[in-house]
């Protein structure tokens, strides 16, 4: 009986108490994307990876985000990632506390730096095909205030700032051969 006593907490609560799989401290490998934005005077995006960029309606889209707090952070801010139309209709929305709510960013201190992965459930409703752009933003949810963004020359971008261009398509599109990707790219 002290046996279950002494190894229940361990095995059952703590791992309750663990942030995510999908947080990484120390950003465990490169971004496909590295930028420098700073989300007021305390945190910064320093890159991001968008798994596609196109998305079939109704799928989830997957987006990697590398944050570092640059000071200590006196509040707890609301990830929103959103997914809208060229036209600003709305096709996904992702609002959080980073690490799923376990990793709030009143707990982070000067120099953590750590990566998130974060899925986005596209609208099944949508079009046949549209153009979108995925933003991002942090607010504070008491007041619904929103950090500024700023460039790594300290210009002033507003409250969001689109990260990526994506293409939303029926589920039914074939998927674009891998060649076909590279020479749009070159």
């Amino acid at each position: 009986m002290v046996m279950i006593a002494v190894i229940f907490p361990f095995q059952s609560i703590v791992p309750t108490y663990l942030p995510p799989s999908t947080i990484r401290w120390g950003v465990s490998g490169p971004v496909a994307t590295p930028i420098e934005l700073r989300f007021g005077e305390q945190i910064a995006l320093l890159g991001y990876t968008v798994e596609t960029d196109r998305v079939s309606r109704g799928d989830n889209m997957r987006v990697t985000l590398a944050w570092k707090a640059l000071k200590d952070v006196d509040r707890n801010y609301v990830l929103s990632l959103k997914v809208t139309g060229l036209d600003r209709t709305d096709y996904g929305e992702l609002e959080t506390y980073h690490g799923q709510g376990s990793l709030q960013t009143g707990r982070w201190k000067a120099g953590d730096t750590f990566t998130e992965d974060y899925e986005i459930t596209i609208a099944k409703e949508s079009p046949e095909a549209v153009g979108a752009n995925l933003t991002v933003t942090l607010f504070d949810a008491s007041d619904l205030t929103h950090l500024p963004v700023t460039d790594g020359q300290a210009k002033s971008i507003g409250e969001a700032t689109s990260l990526a261009l994506l293409k939303i398509v029926p589920s039914d599109w074939p998927p674009v051969p891998h060649e076909a990707l590279e020479h749009e790219v070159a």
